[in-house]
C-alpha cells in the first residue's frame, strides 16, 4: 500500500482538466457491496486503524482534533475510483471524459484528503512505529 498511494497521488495530479457533460455520472456502489472489502481492511489493520488528525490543517485557529480511520480512508478511495472505472468500462468516449472529470473533482474535493491522510498514517506506522517491518 505504501507504494500504491504515492503513485495514485502522482496520477491524480496529472489528470487532465476536462469539462463534464454529466456531472452526476457516477454509478453508485451500494454500501453493502463494499462491506467485504471494508471487513478485509479492518482485519488487516486491527488496532492500527484509528488515528488522530485535524480536519483542516491550514485553519491555525482551530484546535479541533478528529479521529480518522485508515479503513475508511482506503474504502472511500476505492469507492470513488471504482465508480469512475465502472463508467469508463462503458467505452463511450463522452462517458469516459465524464469519468475523468469525476476522478479529478473527487480528488480535489473528497478522496484526495483521504489519500493524503492515509499516506501520512501509513508512513508513521511503517517508519516511526515499525509496524509490519520485518
Amino acid at each position: 500500500m505504501e507504494e500504491c498511494l504515492p503513485a495514485l497521488l502522482t496520477d491524480a495530479l496529472q489528470l487532465p482538466d476536462v469539462r463534464a457533460g454529466n456531472e452526476d455520472l457516477t454509478l453508485p456502489i451500494p454500501k453493502e457491496a463494499l462491506a467485504p472489502i471494508r471487513r478485509a481492511i479492518d482485519l488487516r489493520l486491527g488496532r492500527h486503524d484509528a488515528y488522530r488528525d485535524v480536519f483542516d490543517p491550514t485553519a491555525l485557529a482551530s484546535r479541533e482534533v478528529i479521529t480518522g480511520s485508515l479503513a475508511d480512508d482506503l474504502g472511500d478511495i476505492y469507492r470513488d475510483l471504482k465508480e469512475g472505472l465502472l463508467a469508463w468500462d462503458t467505452a463511450d468516449p463522452r462517458t469516459q471524459l465524464d469519468a475523468v472529470w469525476q476522478w479529478r473533482f473527487g480528488f480535489q474535493s473528497h478522496w484526495g484528503r483521504h489519500l493524503t491522510a492515509a499516506l501520512r498514517v501509513i508512513h508513521f506506522l511503517r517508519h516511526v512505529h515499525f509496524v509490519g517491518v520485518a
